[in-house]
């Protein structure tokens, strides 16, 4: 099999190496010139499919280059690979010619993106030729017809194209039809011209091609009989009329040949995979040359050897079972049945006169006596055999080559089509199994749409996925406190950008923590009517129990610093005290001043068992579930000590996710607190009142009493360890209150009551009703 060879041309030799090592993995035969002068040497001694050049080089640049190769080779294809990129550099190389620009990158996969560019141009301009050649055989076999080719619109009549013996067929030459200045119709005999165009109208609404045997008045005025041969295109919903039309009484066969290559060119291009393609050519064979002696062979491109995929009876019943051929560079040439493979090799066809006589053949193939052999493409060949020596006529031969260059477009296609399926397959597995939640969006306007979610995202968001499809997926999972942020996601994404971060989104559990890291999979894809889509996959990681240690560790480093603040401060003093007046006691033996050590002793103690609930308070929670509010509350008033005091539930209060333990702990220090605080500021015989209650947005609770309050300026350190208003507080009350709520992930902030009071309110809480 013929590699595709290129010619890499760059001042950086050890990027030419490195680059030649990977497309060779391509199977891409490389050949590398450090500079523009030497590329243009192998090129006048050396043939090449495909040019790769820098930009900036020494004496000439790439764009220079590229000037000199489309002197020599107009349609060569020549891709730009270079590390100077901008716009007025992208724009002169479009303007000069270049068949691709593709920009250097760091690492190694830029390769593999220059090998998929290069194999693409080759492919096209391959392509291209033999679109090119197959016009050329057309235009021959038009050229030799007695008659004329022609298409005319549906709507008006008119000639969109006339060629062949035109004018000594009608007397008028092709562009008085061309112009619009008159019609076929025209010409139709005035007697038959109702009849012929009922019957072709009738054709047309049937779907069905029509032959027709009627009388023209010639440019001379000569009536002569006609017979036209055509059909709506395209068939089920035609807007024009193409076909055939002959002298009548001469021989149509060559029309006939030409309108059944036709109908097989249309059924190659309907074909979806590379099997029906090869069906369908070898029933265009036998259709259209009369040969029933015809097969077509793929290349195994794993194995390197052509397969037998289509054959026709014929085939079967003359020849049996056709053989695998060897396709490689050291494979024997020799023999009939060597020629697929020869032909394969070469991209050229092969005709064999007799297989008798030709003296490449070592092995003739009975009873086959004479053989044509075509490439198709760079897929396989198509062979036909005949009983007798020199059975080919030059037609023959035209039509087989124009006929085999329709297969190798129509497998070309094909082989893309398949690829395509095969990466939508396996796109398809990847995307089903990866275990964390994915969602593929497209963009309508700067709204990311779903268009498909795989099982991890329905579990782990709680929505199946036709309650989304078609929906913004922005609507559904990301917090109102996030929306600003997700806006400016979507706007990156549109400009192309990957993204890779953390955000918060709404699941099934409530707010949860995630590695957010969206692909942007292709652009100015068509979608609907939309043709410049943006569409991407949005893979989301929870990172929740991570973000949950990281912030108990916050909380652990906060408390440290606490404890540190305490013993260096706070139990330093009382001890300080004790000292000082153990050694006065020492000197006069006054028994005040053992009073005075003892309590040191007991500030000493309290400060101490407020750290050590500190620090209990502080671990991590135990098992969560649904606890009532009112009772959470009720079990912590019957803890409290001190008489003239009241609590009130205000209205029905929400049952939450908490540690049942640690919240009756929370709800018993603020009672506590509010109890010991409020007494001071009632006279005696009133009475304290405690309310507990729902916030009005539903995002928490409250606890407020109507006692002296909390003055402004201390609001904010209130909550710190230590931190106390009261004769003998030991300041940690208020600093466990703290240490719950963040354990239980709310935010806890102190204000004024209604009644002057201080008031706690809870925000985040996560409810169970």
């Amino acid at each position: 099999m013929r590699q595709t060879r290129v010619l890499h041309v760059d001042d950086d030799a050890a990027l030419l190496d490195l680059a030649a090592a990977f497309l060779d993995q391509h199977g891409l035969s490389v050949t590398t010139a450090e500079s523009a002068a030497e590329g243009l040497r192998l090129l006048e001694t050396e043939s090449f499919d495909c040019v790769v050049s820098d930009y900036q080089m020494p004496e000439m640049d790439g764009l220079e280059f590229l000037q000199e190769v489309r002197t020599r080779s107009p349609d060569l294809p020549f891709v730009l690979f270079t590390g100077e990129g901008s716009e007025e550099i992208a724009s002169d190389a479009i303007a000069a010619g270049v068949t691709d620009y593709l920009r250097k990158e760091r690492g190694t996969p830029q390769f593999e993106v220059l090998a998929n560019r290069v194999e693409r141009a080759v492919a096209e301009r391959r392509t291209e030729h033999r679109l090119d050649a197959n016009e050329r055989m057309l235009r021959a076999l038009v050229e030799d017809l007695p008659g004329l080719v022609y298409r005319t619109r549906v709507e008006d009549d008119r000639t969109e194209s006339l060629e062949g013996r035109v004018e000594s067929l009608t007397g008028f030459p092709p562009d008085r039809f061309t112009d619009g200045e008159m019609t076929w119709r025209d010409l139709v005999h005035e007697d038959d011209t109702e009849w012929v165009t009922e019957a072709v109208g009738d054709a047309l609404e049937a779907a069905e091609p029509f032959e027709l045997r009627y009388r023209i008045r010639t440019g001379t005025g000569e009536i002569r009989q006609v017979s036209n041969y055509g059909r709506g295109v395209p068939l089920d919903d035609p807007t024009a009329v193409e076909g055939f039309i002959v002298p009548a009484g001469e021989t149509v066969d060559e029309q006939s040949r030409l309108r059944a290559l036709h109908d097989s060119t249309r059924e190659l291009v309907g074909a979806r995979s590379v099997a029906a393609v090869a069906r369908a050519t070898a029933d265009a064979t036998r259709e259209v040359l009369g040969y029933p002696i015809t097969g077509v062979r793929i290349c195994d491109t794993a194995r390197e050897v052509l397969v037998p995929l289509a054959t026709t009876d014929e085939t079967q019943n003359h020849l049996g079972e056709r053989p695998v051929y060897d396709v490689t560079d050291d494979a024997t040439e020799g023999g009939a049945d060597g020629y697929p493979a020869l032909a394969f090799r070469t991209g050229e066809p092969v005709y064999v006169q007799d297989t008798r006589t030709d003296g490449r053949a070592t092995s003739p193939a009975e009873p086959v006596r004479s053989a044509l052999y075509y490439p198709l493409g760079s897929h396989g060949t198509l062979s036909i055999g005949a009983l007798s020596p020199d059975a080919f006529s030059e037609t023959d031969r035209q039509l087989a080559a124009v006929l085999a260059g329709n297969a190798g477009v129509a497998l070309d296609r094909a082989v893309r089509e398949s690829d395509l399926e095969a990466e939508r397959d396996r796109l398809a597995a990847l995307f089903e199994n990866i275990p964390d939640p994915t969602v593929r969006v497209r963009y309508d306007g700067d709204e990311p749409v779903v268009e498909a979610v795989n099982p991890a995202f329905e579990e782990t968001f709680g929505y199946e996925e036709a309650r989304l499809l078609g929906q913004s997926l922005d609507q559904f999972i990301v917090p109102p406190s996030d929306r600003a942020a997700a806006a400016e996601y979507n706007d990156r994404i549109l400009e192309g950008e990957g993204l890779h971060g953390e955000v918060r989104r709404v699941t099934a559990d409530g707010l949860r923590d995630f590695i957010l890291h969206v692909v942007p999979y292709r652009r100015g894809v068509v979608v609907g009517e939309d043709e410049d889509a943006t569409v991407g996959y949005a893979i989301y990681t929870d990172i929740t129990e991570r973000k949950e240690r990281e912030r108990e560790l916050e909380r652990q480093n906060e408390r440290l610093e606490e404890f540190a603040g305490v013993v260096s401060h706070d139990l330093r003093n009382p001890l300080n005290v004790a000292e000082g007046r153990l050694e006065l006691a020492r000197e006069t033996g006054a028994d005040e001043h053992f009073d005075a050590v003892e309590r040191s002793h007991e500030r000493m103690r309290g400060l101490i068992e407020g750290l050590l609930e500190l620090a209990r308070q502080g671990r991590r929670l135990g098992e969560t579930g649904a606890v009532s509010l009112g009772d959470a509350a009720e079990v912590a008033w019957g803890s409290v000590e001190g008489a003239g005091a009241e609590l009130v539930l205000d209205g029905p209060l929400p049952t939450v996710v908490a540690d049942r333990d640690r919240l009756s702990q929370l709800l018993e220090n603020l009672l506590s607190n509010a109890v010991e605080h409020g007494s001071t500021s009632h006279d005696a015989g009133d009475t304290l009142t405690v309310t507990v209650g729902a916030l009005a947005d539903g995002d928490g609770f409250y606890v407020a009493d109507d006692g002296v309050g909390i003055r402004f300026e201390d609001r904010d350190q209130v909550f710190d360890s230590g931190f106390t208003t009261a004769d003998g507080g030991t300041g940690f009350g208020l600093a466990i209150v703290r240490s719950i709520a963040e354990a239980h992930g709310w935010t806890v902030s102190v204000t004024e009551s209604d009644d002057g009071g201080a008031r706690f309110e809870f925000t985040g809480v996560e409810r169970a009703d």
